[in-house]
């Protein structure tokens, strides 16, 4: 038997790859009634038997703002779902309405920005440039390793590339709704699905934003964010990594062992992990452009 799932806002993860979205041909239905203009856009949604993995799709997947009109609410259907298989059918009905006063990108009405960054404490240089022993010895060669002991790496403290930035943007309170509120909270600490502001995939994370009411009038809100640059094939040590985005987190295994040259024991990388520890989200649904 059918079951509605109630529309709220839930956290954006990231559906498996089997999820698909398919528009309906009946949909984009327009709706005209008292001078005020409504569209429904209706989806088949195929590949999994739980909800959140539907309604990331859909958020992910279509716009908040279309044709001039803001994503009203969404309606998720269940039409049959296979618990055991971990497969479904779902119908999913997208409302649009009327909002004054509101074009595609939202007025900016201040940004401001901070390049100077801050330290992080590294094991690992960009390259060794040389090692140097008294005459007649030969030093060890650590790698790359920094301030290698004979049990350890201590490291370095070195500046950090980070760029973080607010925007101050106006908005009429009829954009203001719940589902907006909670499409804000849901997208803090989550990584750009797409380019955004001048970043790549993966560089920009969303910190949150502060917003306050004009009596009941527009909203003032600004949207903080940090940047940090992909990178591609560099090397710690001896071992290549071929890509990470700006926020992934990367980790590195050490272990002892001669030296040929110098015959001393040195601490050198074994192995480097890298880690995910950002989901990605759609910062179109901010509203506040993309450029």
């Amino acid at each position: 038997m059918p079951r509605n799932i109630k529309s709220f806002p839930s956290p954006i993860v990231i559906p498996p790859t089997s999820v698909k979205l398919t528009e309906k041909v009946d949909s984009r239905e327009w709706i005209e009634s008292g001078g005020r203009v409504s569209i429904v856009r209706k989806y088949t949604c195929t590949g999994t038997s739980q909800e959140r993995f539907v309604r990331s799709k859909i958020e992910l997947d279509t716009p908040v703002l279309y044709s001039g009109l803001v994503r009203d609410g969404i309606d998720i259907q269940a039409i049959v779902v296979d618990e055991i298989t971990q497969t479904g059918t779902w119908d999913c009905t997208i409302r649009y309405k009327t909002l004054e006063n509101i074009t595609n990108d939202a007025d900016v009405s201040g940004f401001a920005f901070d390049t100077t960054g801050g330290t992080d404490r590294i094991t690992q240089s960009i390259s060794n440039l040389g090692n140097f022993a008294p005459p007649g010895k030969k030093a060890p060669d650590h790698k790359g390793a920094i301030n290698a002991t004979k049990d350890r790496i201590e490291g370095a403290e070195v500046f950090s590339r980070a760029y973080s930035f607010n925007e101050h943007h106006v908005l009429p309170n009829d954009l203001i709704t719940n589902e907006y509120k909670g499409i804000l909270f849901h997208l803090k600490a989550n990584m750009n699905a797409s380019f955004f502001k001048g970043f790549n995939r993966g560089e920009c994370v969303f910190l949150g934003a502060v917003g306050a009411q004009h009596g009941s009038g527009d909203w003032e809100i600004n949207y903080k964010f940090i940047a940090s640059p992909n990178r591609i094939n560099f090397t710690i040590g001896e071992i290549t990594i071929p890509e990470k985005l700006g926020w992934d987190l990367i980790w590195v295994r050490y272990s002892s062992a001669v030296d040929p040259d110098s015959n001393a024991l040195v601490q050198t990388a074994t192995s480097a992990h890298l880690e995910r520890v950002f989901d990605f989200g759609n910062f179109d649904n901010l509203l506040i452009g993309s450029a």
